[in-house]
């Protein structure tokens, strides 16, 4: 048996150590990078929770549920594709409901209360991936459930090319160290 060359050995270690530390960066990044758009989904989905809220505390918003009907289906109107949104009033009237497959799923999905975090989650609805919270909303008139849902395809279809490149990049890098370690060490010795 033979035992490997100084360069060979001072490669090796080179390469290992090379590759611990860019395995760590990229699951640092790959988790960083999730972990980013889940909470840039959860912000905007609190955000639209809060419009819905400050609408009904609203002293002008002193609607019918006609009106309000109105109202919420103009709003869910205006922000189709970016978001779709579920308003029940305090008699279980629905005020508002997206109309797509699969939204039946979002009743199992628990309303916060307004003192905590939206508690949002992931769900399939229709077969899509959607971010979902749901909150209970005290106003005048009695307590209102409203429900929003983010579409996360486009964010998770990033995500796995982001993932993909990576696993690609990983190997070649670790290729291009070890010809550059070893082109050194033989320099050097």
């Amino acid at each position: 048996m033979t035992a490997l060359s100084i360069r060979a050995r001072l490669t090796a270690w080179f390469v290992i150590v090379l590759a611990v530390a860019t395995i760590a960066l990229s699951v640092a990044a790959w988790r960083l990078s999730a972990q980013s758009v889940i909470e840039a989904a959860d912000a905007s989905l609190q955000a639209r929770l809060d419009g819905v809220r400050r609408f009904l505390r609203n002293p002008n918003t002193r609607l019918s549920v006609e009106g309000l009907r109105d109202e919420f289906g103009e709003y869910a109107e205006l922000t189709r594709g970016e978001a779709l949104l579920e308003v029940i009033g305090p008699t279980g009237a629905v005020l508002v409901r997206p109309a797509i497959p699969g939204w039946s799923v979002v009743a199992s999905v628990p309303a916060s209360s307004e003192a905590t975090t939206i508690g949002a989650r992931d769900l399939e609805i229709g077969g899509m991936p959607f971010r979902v919270a749901s909150a209970r909303l005290v106003a005048p008139g009695g307590a209102y459930r409203a429900t929003v849902a983010a579409p996360m395809g486009p964010a998770y279809a990033a995500l796995h090319r982001f993932h993909r490149l990576q696993s690609a990049v990983l190997p070649l890098v670790l290729a291009i160290a070890g010809i550059g370690g070893y082109w050194i060490s033989r320099r050097a010795l």
